[in-house]
């Protein structure tokens, strides 16, 4: 295919494509904490916006309750076990718990349904529930379940994570990072009961045979309204976690203004004040983070239908002897406030162009002819299709002499005349090699010519 790329005096609007990774080095000026690691990923692209010490190792924590209740979930995709099991309690489901670690005196013996087991996993982190579904899923055996954590991380690309128990109580061995956290519970809100367990900040559930009504909280502050000093509206799900030797992490969601957001924080050291009392930071350093991000980041218009790109000339044509294109489809993408469209350099491809630039009638309204592409610094960041906003007849009279003069200039024409040429020279100069050679016989002495006896 013929192209012809021209420069665009009607751009108004230009085409970006992936652009967030490529602005790593611009310039917005991070904002301050005290984290360990922080990895916030924008939610439909994937693409991180805010980056600190991501592939640090630190202490899963509560955290390690995702996968755990991950695990059960696929397991009930398969139809291995279902959310409707009545789960018996073994006497081995509180052998690696501290006396001191959070549970719901979910005793040995007691029996109780899967789905309200998760819920206590998740919303109340309580760490016994956490060994049940283990045992649940792996046959009673919660050692061959961590394996099977440990091979989930893998297999979702988890590049520095590493489990020894069900639950995440502090053990020798047991890491992971930011960035696999946000992998891992990403691959949990892909499943519609996760995101509504995660997001549950308070439940009632069923009497058991060994127990009334139990009434649930979440311990994820930041979605709870009773802890006001911690709450953020934006935000929903996922779980908290953490220790006073590694600091306090949480991972979570918030979406505003359009924008959805992935945030794992981690590493985050409390406040002791002088009434004994503490400050949990991971929240309000977690809440401005998101804030910043919001301020700093939003969906621009980059191009649209409406946008008139480039007029072309249009040979053969009826009535009119141009055409404009236009972008054939609208396009939006998140950019820092401190990039400017005035930084890129755009340039629109023309397909079957005349060495003019000029294109042959007839054109059909929306037909693709050409694509606008995108640069910055020498790369290209990508296409979109230019479309005829109008049709354009063409000119009968104009198409044919426009025929008949291509014909006479195409090279294959030029070669049949210059054949020709050839062959009536060719022919002109035996012919007068011919007649010379008559006139030499005439003329030659001595000839008497035939005699007949």
């Amino acid at each position: 295919m013929k192209k012809a790329k021209i420069l665009s005096i009607f751009l108004t609007f230009i085409f970006l494509f992936k652009v967030l990774p490529h602005y790593s080095t611009y310039a917005l000026t991070s904002p301050d904490t005290s984290a360990a690691s922080v990895y916030i990923v924008e939610a439909s692209s994937g693409e991180a916006l805010l980056k600190k010490n991501e592939n640090k190792r630190v202490e899963p924590s509560c955290i390690s309750k995702v996968m755990t209740v991950l695990l059960a979930l696929e397991a009930c995709d398969r139809g291995e076990i279902a959310l409707s099991d009545i789960v018996t309690a073994s006497y081995t489901s509180h052998n690696d718990l501290t006396p001191d670690c959070r549970t719901q005196n979910i005793v040995p013996s007691e029996s109780m349904p899967l789905e309200d087991l998760l819920y206590c996993a998740i919303v109340a982190s309580a760490n016994e529930a956490c060994n049940i579904i283990g045992e649940h899923v792996s046959d009673g055996d919660i050692f061959a379940f961590v394996d099977l954590m440990n091979q989930r991380a893998s297999d979702l690309g988890c590049t520095d994570t590493h489990f020894e128990n069900a639950h995440g109580l502090p053990v020798d061995g047991q890491y992971t990072t930011a960035k696999d956290i946000y992998i891992i519970a990403r691959e949990a809100m892909k499943h519609p009961i996760f995101a509504e367990i995660c997001s549950t900040t308070s439940k009632e559930l069923a009497v058991t045979n060994l127990s009334d009504t139990r009434y649930i909280t979440t311990t994820n502050y930041l979605i709870s309204l009773n802890h006001s000093s911690y709450y953020y509206a934006y935000a929903y799900g996922i779980k908290s976690g953490g220790t006073d030797s590694d600091g306090y992490s949480i991972v979570s969601t918030a979406s505003k203004n359009g924008l959805e957001l992935y945030s794992v924080v981690a590493g985050v050291p409390n406040t002791v004040q002088e009434d004994g009392s503490e400050i949990i930071n991971v929240y309000g350093e977690t809440k401005a983070l998101y804030e910043w991000i919001f301020s700093n980041y939003s969906y621009r218009d980059i191009i649209s239908t409406d946008d008139l790109i480039c007029e072309v000339e249009v040979r053969f044509s009826s009535g009119k002897d141009s055409v404009v294109l236009c972008p054939g489809e609208s396009l939006t993408m998140l950019l820092p406030s401190d990039i400017s469209l005035d930084d890129f350099e755009t340039e629109v491809t023309v397909y079957d162009a005349a060495e003019d630039g000029s294109i042959k009638a007839p054109i059909e309204k929306g037909e693709v002819l050409g694509e606008i592409s995108l640069s910055f610094n020498g790369e290209n960041y990508g296409t979109v299709p230019l479309v005829a906003l109008t049709a354009v007849n063409v000119s009968a009279i104009d198409n044919f002499m426009g025929y008949i003069s291509s014909i006479l200039s195409s090279k294959y024409f030029k070669l049949i005349l210059a054949a020709i040429a050839i062959l009536v020279v060719t022919y002109i100069v035996l012919a007068i090699n011919y007649n010379i050679k008559r006139r030499k016989k005439r003329v030659t002495p001595g000839y008497k010519g035939n005699r007949r006896r």
